[in-house]
């Protein structure tokens, strides 16, 4: 199971919503901002689900627990973006891992990364000062929202 980052603002709701951190595989990625103003800010949405054992009638595995999730992080520096500065978001990024590990021997205090491991056109990380779980709400298989903005 992966590990939760207890260091995330408001990471209690992504609990709430699956029972457990989820590490996110085949999140799709339905929003990303990134500016460079100091002192960084990276934002994104993206689209989990649990996957279950069971499997539809069509040979695919069933999708629960539906939710966007909004992140946000402040202080970026060491940014490899790339992938996603360049609006492959937009077409749907889909990540393989979403992570937030410690260095090695150091506490949240001295910031984070952030690992955004693609399964498609390549993968992005950045060091962040701060993060938090700005909202999570349930969607639909498509990833739309089922409550009002």
């Amino acid at each position: 199971m992966t590990t939760t980052p207890t260091y995330l603002a408001g990471y209690r709701t992504v609990l709430d919503a699956f029972g457990y951190w989820p590490s996110f595989h085949d999140a799709k990625v339905r929003s990303f901002e990134y500016s460079e103003v100091p002192p960084g800010k990276v934002e994104f949405v993206v689209h989990g689900f649990e996957m279950t054992s069971e499997v539809d009638a069509g040979g695919y595995f069933k999708l629960v627990k539906h939710h966007l999730v909004r992140f946000t992080f402040d202080g970026i520096s060491d940014v490899e973006l790339e992938p996603f500065a360049k609006g492959f978001a937009e077409f749907g990024q889909i990540l393989g891992y979403l992570g937030f590990p410690l260095p090695d021997g150091s506490n949240e205090a001295s910031g984070f990364r952030v690992l955004l491991d693609s399964v498609m056109e390549g993968d992005g990380s950045f060091t962040a000062k701060a993060g938090a779980v700005l909202e999570v709400v349930p969607c639909n298989s498509d990833g739309e929202r089922l409550q009002p903005v």
